[in-house]
C-alpha cells in the first residue's frame, strides 16, 4: 500500500467507528479527555494555561468533516 492508501484507510476507519458510536447513541458530549489533561502544568511553556477543549474539539470535528450539531 502507498502511504496515501494507508492514510485513507485509517480516515476511513476513524468515520466508521464515529457511525458505529452515533448509531450507539453517543454523541459530542460523550467525547471528553481525563481530568489530569485539563490541570494546568507547573513548568514550562504552557505553565498555568488550560486547554480549550471545545474549541479543540470543534477544530477536530471541522477537520473529520462530522457535524458538529449532532
Amino acid at each position: 500500500m502507498a502511504p496515501d492508501d494507508l492514510l485513507a484507510a485509517g480516515d476511513r476507519s476513524m468515520n466508521i467507528k464515529r457511525a458505529i458510536s452515533n448509531k450507539l447513541g453517543l454523541s459530542r458530549e460523550h467525547d471528553k479527555v481525563p481530568d489530569i489533561c485539563l490541570k494546568p502544568l507547573d513548568e514550562g511553556n504552557t505553565a498555568g494555561k488550560v486547554p480549550d477543549m471545545d474549541l479543540l474539539l470543534k477544530e477536530y470535528y471541522d477537520f473529520r468533516g462530522w457535524d458538529w450539531d449532532l
